[in-house]
């Protein structure tokens, strides 16, 4: 059964680490599609810049993961977003099994918030 909650933590743990180690505004959707049809708007290195310039894209990243400051701020960001989802699961434990047992079982969709 699919997680939204883990899902959106996935989202937000990968954008984290593509926003410290690519650079800009990148989000995991600008990431993979650079721009393409209105997606994106990060001004960080892109898949696409990755497969048409390897060595660069690749020695840039390295770069920025060198950097101690880089490392510890996606470190400290990773671990207040780790937390902040574990206390709003907690917080909002009644309310997420009150919303999976009456209405995403019900309808058999295979997901749980």
């Amino acid at each position: 059964m699919t997680s939204i909650l883990g899902l959106a933590e996935g989202y937000i743990q990968g954008s984290i680490l593509l926003n410290g180690a690519v650079g800009g505004n990148t989000n995991p959707v600008s990431f993979l599609f650079g721009g393409l049809g209105g997606y994106g708007g990060g001004s960080g290195i892109t898949l696409q810049s990755i497969i048409s310039n390897p060595q660069q894209s690749l020695d840039a990243i390295g770069t920025r993961l060198m950097d101690p400051k880089t490392v510890l701020d996606i470190a400290t960001k990773s671990f207040l977003a780790n937390v902040g989802f574990r206390f709003a699961r907690k917080a909002l434990s009644r309310n997420i099994n009150m919303v999976n047992r009456l209405m995403f079982k019900p309808l058999a969709l295979g997901v749980k918030l």
